[in-house]
């Protein structure tokens, strides 16, 4: 995401929160996710189905992490599925987050190109989509672009918001590369597209954890006994999703009907499993922390490292 836009929703935010903090907490858990619905969200389900009933979890899909952290200030939401990128940006930037778990461990994305783009120099003066500014299917090729010795000028970039619209933008001939989720590759494949494989994320840069669940300062300090229950939830329905294919992809089905079929359920899940996407225990080590700080200033995310205390590692159990 942009710095001005940021700006702007940083704004906004602080804006609201003086109204927002005085609000009692809804009786329902609304959480919001930064862009659709798709398979590497479906073991965060196996986990809410797991939460005492007395908590009515609700689901809401948003184009943009900015929208989410707006409702999470207004109030609207309870808890925010974003990039973890631009939740430290955003809470440099003074808006009052905490982290309270990862989601999903890596980038799942792989850069294609089209018949005859096989390497990464290939894309001089080639049309390049991604999501947006600061995700990660922005972070991919520019790092790739980087990694090859060229200039990022040498690239035509062009936004195009989701990844199945990215897809039909290859397959349509629109663009000419782009990073993809998994599933949607495989329905390139299965369409009967052939188009190489330039870098995976989940291996190429292993270091950056993709996305963790947010909540306000003021909702973690009254509400701590639930995000307990709902971290100690989210870790189990993790430990399901990595311990049985079975279950997952008959979550995966269900969520994602138009996403995946069981083939394709089945070689998403043996992917996902390949680069480690699941939380495990330990989630959070020092280490873990410091490779992805190191990793995201590099790419220029943020300049300067998060602290340890953006994270409340208190609310995992031992």
């Amino acid at each position: 995401m942009g710095k001005k836009l940021f700006a702007i929703v940083v704004a906004l935010a602080l804006v609201a929160l003086s109204v927002a903090s005085c609000a009692k907490p809804a009786p329902a858990v609304n959480i919001g996710y930064g862009s659709d619905i798709d398979p590497a969200d479906v073991a965060d389900q196996m986990g809410f189905d797991l939460l005492d009933a007395k908590y009515k979890v609700q689901v809401t899909a948003f184009n943009e992490d900015n929208q989410v952290i707006a409702g999470l200030i207004k109030g609207q939401l309870q808890i925010g599925n974003i990039g973890l990128p631009d939740t430290i940006k955003a809470i440099q930037m003074g808006v009052p987050l905490k982290i309270i778990m990862f989601a999903n461990m890596r980038m799942e994305y792989i850069q294609i190109g089209q018949p005859g783009i096989t390497k990464v120099t290939d894309l001089k003066g080639k049309k390049v989509a991604f999501h947006a500014i600061g995700s990660g299917t922005e972070i991919l090729p520019k790092e790739l672009v980087k990694a090859a010795g060229m200039k990022l000028e040498d690239v035509v970039w062009v936004t195009l918001p989701e990844s199945p619209n990215r897809a039909a933008a290859m397959a349509a001939k629109r663009i000419d590369s782009t990073a993809l989720e998994f599933a949607d590759y495989l329905t390139l494949i299965e369409q009967g597209f052939n188009f190489p494989i330039i870098g995976s994320f989940g291996e190429t840069f292993p270091q950056a954890i993709a996305s963790c669940f947010v909540v306000t300062e003021d909702y973690a300090a009254k509400n701590e006994e639930f995000l307990k229950a709902f971290v100690a939830a989210l870790l189990d329905g993790f430990a399901k999703a990595d311990s049985d294919k079975t279950a997952w992809m008959e979550y995966c089905l269900r969520m994602c009907p138009n996403r995946v079929n069981e083939d394709k359920a089945s070689k998403t899940y043996d992917f996902y499993k390949k680069i480690g996407m699941f939380p495990l225990q330990p989630v959070f080590t020092q280490e873990r922390w410091d490779a992805m700080n190191a990793f995201f200033i590099g790419t220029g995310e943020y300049e300067n490292p998060a602290p340890v205390t953006d994270f409340l590692t208190s609310l995992i159990p031992n």
